[in-house]
């Protein structure tokens, strides 16, 4: 199965007419699952992002620095920002922060902190280095849901090198057949993460642009 959108813009120039499909053909074979909203992946790193902040409040910071977390699906990368009000300060929390072993209130997530500098004067970009268990530990569940359904070629998760959960994945199986079924059959379902439902479809597998050269512009 292939679905594309329609061409977004055709733009002229002399004899070539480029018109940019960005084309989202999708694949017949692999589904794109997300198991995890991006309102909850949003919580998560809140709730680690708040956390480390509790621990340079405990070292006798003051004032502490804000929280910014990145917007819309960079959230899904696992990094979050600290702004500081002086040099000093962040200077502090870098050298207190670098490689310190951490580990949420709960249990839940558990690794070193991993700090650099932010873009803007007196930020910092800090990451919870987490082991692959997390991430592979969805992978078990969607294996195990999905290949009910067909053979399972790959469950392949998108992560950063801090191996954040991103709250979805890409499910290749070994007919087209097999994909749509599972899609059919577990689209809106409950997930492994509470609270939350998979939403699936086909994945998008590239953009295209056409170039049409010697196209009648007039």
């Amino acid at each position: 199965m292939l679905r594309a959108l329609l061409p977004r813009c055709v733009q002229r120039r002399g004899y070539c007419t480029r018109q940019t499909r960005k084309m989202r053909i999708a694949s017949d074979s692999s589904l794109w699952v997300s198991y995890m909203d991006l309102a909850t992946v949003r919580k998560r790193l809140v709730g680690v992002a708040q956390e480390v902040r509790f621990q340079l409040e405990k070292e006798g910071m003051e004032p502490l620095p804000e929280i910014f977390i990145p917007q819309k699906n960079r959230v899904r990368h696992g990094f979050w920002f600290m702004a500081f009000e002086r040099e000093a300060l962040a200077l502090s929390a870098k050298r207190s922060l670098q490689d310190r072993l951490f580990s949420t209130e709960c249990g839940s997530l558990t690794g070193p902190l991993h700090v650099d500098d932010g873009e803007r004067q007196n930020h910092l970009r800090l990451m919870l280095m987490l082991d692959e268990s997390c991430v592979q530990k969805v992978e078990d569940w969607v294996r195990k849901q999905f290949g009910e359904h067909g053979e399972i070629v790959s469950v392949k998760t998108p992560t950063l090198r801090c191996r954040w959960d991103p709250g979805q994945t890409f499910v290749t199986f070994a007919a087209p057949e097999q994909a749509e079924a599972a899609l059919e059959a577990l689209d809106g379902s409950p997930s492994c993460v509470p609270g939350c439902n998979m939403y699936v479809d086909f994945a998008e597998i590239k953009e295209t642009a056409r170039y049409d050269f010697g196209a009648d512009t007039s």
